[in-house]
């Protein structure tokens, strides 16, 4: 009898099935195969091959019909080839478009990031951290930095015993001293009393200059109220590179009430014999005169005296143009940055910077809290003060909000209300508006709404008995600052993403206060033995 070995597919041959078409297949081609092996081992070929030409005797399959017969195994593969070929297609779809729109996400963040009102990034390669603590006195920017070493300098004015005012840049990253500028000498001060020095601003824009007003006028704050000791009759400009504190230029303005950086300008002010207002105008680059412009006042205004405390007028940059203000909003004006003059309606209270442009509210009189909304010749009357966002992308298209019985929009065109929301800000924190989203803070809590319908998408509780202080966006992630009202609490601050996840951020003994200093966070707080008052910044 002839030795049965077991027979294998060929490597290219999937596996039979069991139904009963293959089984009969099997076993024809087993006994096939084990005929022909046990004639070859009889006497046909000596080494046990089949001899393809002998004739095996009657084919009992004639018509060719069994070999013919499609194997299962090979029929169910070309079945499944088509579905996982398929599946494949969708999976790489899949991870195409994941890609696709992971790209278009990190586009928008990026876009996000350079929006007015945005913040620095804070903790992008790492966790939020707070620098080193830096001498608080004077501070009146932090530079944003332009990619030569100047992101996180903290910019303070302070006059020195020897009574010689300088300009102090010390890095808020270690607390290392960078540079000091001299600006000039000091005047003479009476003991006990509250010099008031003329200003510092950062430029805008990358390499802008720090620029100061100096001059020998001398004002004071008693406890009767502001009292010029002094007019001064010597006033200059000076120039100074950020990235190092050397002085790039000097130049001689008249001795003035108010100090500006409008874009690229220097604007100065001068309050006259009459009340009226003379702007002055200058190239900060190099100290040019660029306009001058006259602002009368109006004809029922009233001057304040000195036991009220308070500027007779001062000087705003919002957007791009120059808000002039006199005492307790008697009167407003626009200057762009050409020294156009631009003419208010009657009312008009506050200046605001909205959808990419700008926005003149005032109160309308007809009722109580409503507010005027003015766009080019266009007046609008609505319910409640007007909610100007923080941050607005222009998702929700020229967005219209008011503290209406909680946060509505309005229909800007119609004056028709789109949504009410039972939210009602906090107030102080101005809304941000991300990727249709509008996020508000309320005394208690952090709310995203769906800014199309008013829907709440997710809610953050702060921490208990913490009252919302301060809400800012560097475009990827909101900080919120908050803290007790009551002497000496101290504050805290969260970084909550997109999609409501907050991760706390420790702050150091003694904080009080989360800042937002030109587009940098910064926190202020005091030594445990209240000696020293000092600001750090977020990183």
């Amino acid at each position: 009898m002839a030795r049965m070995r077991r027979v294998e597919a060929d490597d290219d041959r999937a596996p039979l099935g069991t139904d009963g078409h293959a089984a009969d297949h099997l076993n024809d081609h087993l006994n096939d195969h084990l005929a022909r092996h046990a004639d070859g081992r009889a006497g046909g070929d000596p080494d046990g091959a089949p001899d393809d030409d002998r004739d095996d005797g009657p084919d009992d399959d004639p018509d060719g019909r069994r070999d013919r017969r499609p194997s299962a195994g090979r029929s169910r593969r070309r079945g499944v080839l088509p579905v996982l070929a398929g599946a494949l297609a969708v999976l790489v779809a899949l991870l195409v478009g994941q890609a696709v729109l992971d790209a278009r996400q990190r586009a928008r963040v990026a876009a996000w990031t350079e929006l007015p009102g945005t913040v620095r990034p804070v903790g992008v390669t790492a966790g939020v951290t707070v620098g080193d603590q830096v001498e608080a006195s004077g501070v009146f920017a932090v530079a944003e930095g332009d990619g030569a070493g100047v992101a996180g300098l903290v910019l303070a004015r302070r006059t020195g015993d020897d009574g010689v005012r300088r300009v102090v840049a010390t890095r808020g990253d270690d607390g290392r001293q960078a540079w000091t500028a001299t600006l000039g000498s000091g005047p003479v001060t009476v003991e006990g009393d509250r010099v008031e020095e003329a200003g510092c601003e950062l430029g805008r824009g990358p390499g802008a200059p720090v620029l100061c007003l100096v001059q020998d006028r001398v004002v004071v704050w008693r406890e009767d109220g502001r009292k010029v000791l002094d007019p001064g009759s010597r006033a200059e400009v000076v120039a100074i590179d950020p990235r190092d504190g050397t002085e790039r230029r000097r130049w001689a303005v008249p001795v003035a009430d108010g100090f500006a950086a409008l874009d690229d300008l220097v604007v100065v002010s001068v309050i006259e014999a009459d009340d009226s207002v003379s702007l002055r105008a200058y190239d900060a680059a190099t100290g040019d005169a660029a306009w001058s412009r006259t602002l009368p006042v109006a004809a029922d205004y009233t001057a304040p005296t000195d036991a009220l405390l308070s500027e007779p007028v001062s000087l705003d940059v919002v957007g791009d143009v120059l808000v002039v203000t006199w005492y307790l909003d008697q009167g407003l004006a626009l200057v762009t940055r050409d020294g156009d003059v631009a003419a208010l309606p009657a009312g008009t209270s506050r200046v605001a910077v909205a959808d990419g442009g700008l926005r003149v509210l005032g109160r309308s009189g007809e009722g109580l809290g409503s507010t005027v909304r003015t766009q080019g010749d266009d007046a609008l009357t609505v319910g409640g003060n007007v909610v100007v966002p923080r941050v607005d992308d222009g998702s929700l298209g020229d967005l219209l909000l008011t503290d209406a019985g909680g946060l509505t929009s309005w229909d800007p065109r119609t004056g028709a209300a789109r949504w009410t929301s039972p939210v009602t800000p906090a107030p102080g924190p101005e809304p941000v508006v991300l990727g249709g989203v509008l996020y508000a803070l309320q005394p208690s809590s952090l709310v995203a709404l769906d800014g199309a319908t008013g829907a709440e998408r997710w809610r953050h509780a702060l921490p208990e008995a913490l009252t919302g202080t301060l809400l800012a966006t560097d475009g990827r992630r909101l900080y919120v600052g908050a803290q007790e009202y009551a002497y000496g609490s101290e504050a805290t601050l969260e970084a909550v993403g997109l999609d409501g996840v907050a991760v706390p951020v420790t702050l150091p003994e003694g904080a009080y206060a989360v800042e937002v200093r030109g587009r940098t966070l910064v926190v202020r707080g005091d030594s445990p033995d209240g000696t020293r008052s000092w600001v750090a910044v977020l990183r």
